[in-house]
Parts: structure tokens; C-alpha cells; sequence
């Protein structure tokens, strides 16, 4: 069964298009999050859900001394790669954005003050 085919079943559906409001989440990284993660309600706090991912950063306390680590390699690398070039895609979405209106702002200034466009 193909992964569409797969996210029109009604287990799935809802839970798929509550998901698929996100920014940087579609179909393919919504299924594999419901179906790698079983039922979401096990998870009280995002945070929770975040270590469970291995997104949420380490801390060890020893007396006064607080160290800080970065994210656990050990959780669950498939959802967090998919999250994580969700994340990506659209960060480069919004600089691309930026970039064009960016232009845009330099071509209007340069013809506003006379200067030839190159």
C-alpha cells in the first residue's frame, strides 16, 4: 500500500490533517509520526514528546554546575530526520522569500534614485 493510499484510511485521516497544519509537515512525515509514536496522548508535555524524538537538549547537575549537552543521538533518528528537513525545507522557503522581496526593495531604491538596473 502506498503511503497516500495509506493516509486516506479513516484511522488515520484526522490525525493526519491536524498534523499536516504545520509548517514543514505534509503527508509522509505526518503518517510516519503517528504510526512510529502509537497514541500521542502518553505524553503529557511537548517536552516529553521532544526527548522521546531526541530534539530536546541534556542537562546533567553536579552541586552548583549545570552542563548543558545537545540532543540525544539515541532516540528515534527516523522521526527526527524527517522533522528536522521539515524544518530546513522551510527555513530556506522563507529565505528565498526574503532574498526576492529583498531584490525587489534594491531595484526599486536604485530606479527611484536614477541608477541604471543590471
Amino acid at each position: 500500500m502506498r503511503i497516500e493510499e495509506l493516509a486516506k484510511v479513516t484511522d488515520y485521516k484526522d490525525h493526519i490533517r491536524k498534523l499536516d497544519c504545520s509548517l514543514g509537515i505534509k503527508t509522509h512525515t505526518a503518517l510516519s509520526l503517528i504510526v512510529e509514536t502509537g497514541e500521542f496522548s502518553r505524553f503529557r508535555k511537548g517536552s516529553t514528546y521532544a526527548a522521546f524524538l531526541g530534539l530536546a537538549p541534556g542537562e546533567s547537575f553536579s552541586g552548583q554546575h549545570i552542563n548543558r549537552t545537545g540532543i540525544s543521538k539515541a532516540a528515534n533518528t527516523h522521526l527526527r530526520r524527517l522533522l528536522i528537513e521539515g524544518a530546513k525545507g522551510r527555513n530556506l522557503q522563507k529565505a528565498d522569500r526574503s532574498q526576492i522581496e529583498g531584490t525587489a526593495i534594491q531595484a526599486g531604491r536604485k530606479q527611484s534614485r536614477g541608477d541604471s538596473l543590471r
